[in-house]
């Protein structure tokens, strides 16, 4: 998919941003400026409101904004419906406005605590998220195995925000203006690729399944490049990028035959203790791994292994 599942808006690079953002007019950027001034005015309640319908509409599926007071780690969210699980917490502040960061952090703990099955939590506001917080969110998300979606005002280029205001303008003029409706109708073709991006990575099995893909590549890689790693991970050292070993040609073979076995089943690598099964198997796991977007491993080691099977592979 090409994005940093922790912080979507990091898949907007530089480069990209950068491009972008020549292509845009001066009457564009101004056009992006006086909707940012819009969206900052009106009462915070009123941004929750709109963020929540907008996303909502967005994933056609109902966001409820929360009461006043405590609210379990966001302003919005939709509660399970239609097997949906996410939080949205919504943030209307002006450039000068300072960003808390223990408290955002503290806002996904809570969202966690009330629905530990949460899909994803997602950060709106009507600035710029500073790089230090995403940093920090990116840690949140990384130990916390939780996807978080920013959608803010980062520049050069569309602001995400901005293009989730061109997904439904009517919207926009009932909650804020004509005026910010129409700066939103305005910038619809030039926000269309962001906006078409966003709808992609908020669906429902983009945020779990190629989250916990990426998980799963991680850990590999960190108990193939690292011996205490694998071994508290692995019950021994396979860490095969540590050391140098020779490549099990003939186990690799044949898995690579029932990879491409369309009908395959289960596939074990067995034989006596200290062969080097488990070394074999993790090596070519890696290797099919980063050679195929295709393919999804999750390493699931038993506390006690059976004598004479040290690794099953499963697709």
């Amino acid at each position: 998919m090409g994005f940093d599942a922790t912080v979507l808006n990091s898949r907007c690079d530089a480069k990209y941003n950068a491009t972008i953002d020549t292509c845009m007019t001066p009457l564009e950027q101004k056009t992006l400026e006086e909707l940012k001034a819009e969206l900052q005015s009106d009462p915070p309640k009123v941004f929750e409101l709109l963020a929540a319908a907008l996303i909502g509409k967005l994933l056609h599926v109902s966001v409820a904004v929360a009461k006043s007071g405590f609210q379990h780690g966001a302003d919005a969210g939709v509660g399970g419906r239609q097997g949906r699980s996410l939080r949205i917490e919504c943030k209307r502040y002006a450039d000068s406005t300072s960003l808390n960061e223990r408290e955002l952090l503290g806002e996904v703990d809570h969202a966690l605590d009330r629905d530990p099955a949460l899909e994803v939590w997602i950060l709106a506001a009507t600035r710029e998220i500073p790089e230090q917080l995403e940093d920090a969110l990116r840690s949140k998300a990384a130990r916390d195995a939780l996807p978080i979606v920013v959608i803010d005002w980062k520049s050069p280029g569309p602001p995400l925000l901005a293009a989730l205001c061109t997904s439904d303008p009517d919207t926009v003029e009932k909650l804020y203006s004509k005026k910010a409706a129409d700066l939103a109708r305005s910038l619809t073709t030039v926000c269309a690729d962001k906006l078409a991006s966003l709808t992609a990575d908020l669906q429902a099995w983009v945020l779990g399944f190629e989250w916990i893909r990426r998980l799963a590549a991680e850990r590999l890689q960190r108990i193939w490049s690292n011996p205490r790693t694998a071994r508290a991970i692995m019950r021994q050292n396979v860490a095969g990028g540590a050391a140098v070993v020779v490549r099990r040609e003939g186990v690799a073979k044949e898995l690579l035959g029932w990879w491409g076995d369309a009908d395959r089943g289960l596939a074990l690598v067995v034989g006596t203790e200290g062969v080097g099964k488990t070394w074999a198997a993790l090596e070519w796991t890696r290797s099919v791994g980063s050679t195929t977007s295709r393919s999804s491993f999750f390493c699931l080691p038993r506390p006690q292994r059976r004598r004479g099977m040290a690794a099953d592979l499963q697709r």
